[in-house]
């Protein structure tokens, strides 16, 4: 799964892959400008999870319960 997000991102020009030939193999990853502009975003994002992190966990809490109370025992 890493692997085919990683080619996923490379492909979408995020990601620059470079290729050592050497054993054991080794592969490094590097952010293209393209990439980097993309980091500014997801820090937000993170940034607004953690700031709003005890009304996320009321909400799941809520919801949890919520479905809890709606199933339907098996027979």
């Amino acid at each position: 799964m890493l692997i085919q997000t990683l080619r996923e991102v490379e492909q979408r020009g995020l990601v620059h892959r470079r290729v050592y030939n050497v054993v054991p193999s080794k592969v490094e990853y590097e952010l293209t400008p393209l990439g980097r502009t993309f980091a500014q975003p997801i820090e937000m994002l993170y940034q607004w999870g953690e700031a709003n992190q005890p009304v996320l966990d009321q909400t799941e809490q809520y919801a949890n319960k919520a479905a809890a109370e709606i199933r339907i025992p098996n027979d």
